[in-house]
């Protein structure tokens, strides 16, 4: 009898804790200097994400500018760096499972994309200026 009593209330502990919702940012945006979804997350509004769900944080890059962000929650969230590859082109996506998890914004630092832009750019054009 205590055997089936403590093998039940250990389901109805695991059952209640597998059903919990947690907490994810949410927002969506193109990036300015003043995004809130970029740079103030703790202004922005919550959703819950449900169970076999993630919160997650995604940045999609064109030629090493970030162009866009977005924060919320995800079924089947997969973590991708392909943003930074060689073109600084592609998404960036950060997958965690805790409440309001989703702060990190992925890619790395934006200046650090433009300084590389820059130092390409400016390479470039001083190869073409010698031939």
């Amino acid at each position: 009898m205590k055997t089936a009593l403590t093998v039940l209330l250990f389901g109805a502990i695991i059952g209640y804790g597998a059903g919990q919702n947690f907490q994810c940012y949410s927002c969506s945006s193109t990036l300015t200097a003043s995004s809130d979804c970029k740079n103030a997350v703790q202004n922005i509004s919550t959703v819950a994400c449900t169970s076999g769900s993630s919160c997650f944080s995604e940045v999609v890059k064109a030629g090493g500018f970030q162009t866009k962000i977005e924060r919320g929650c995800k079924a089947n969230c997969v973590t991708d760096d392909s943003c930074m590859n060689g073109l600084g082109t592609g998404i960036c996506r950060i997958c965690c499972n805790q409440d309001k998890c989703n702060t990190v914004t992925p890619g790395g630092a934006g200046t650090a994309g433009v300084s590389a832009a820059l130092l390409l750019a400016s390479s470039f054009f001083t190869i073409l200026g010698a031939l």
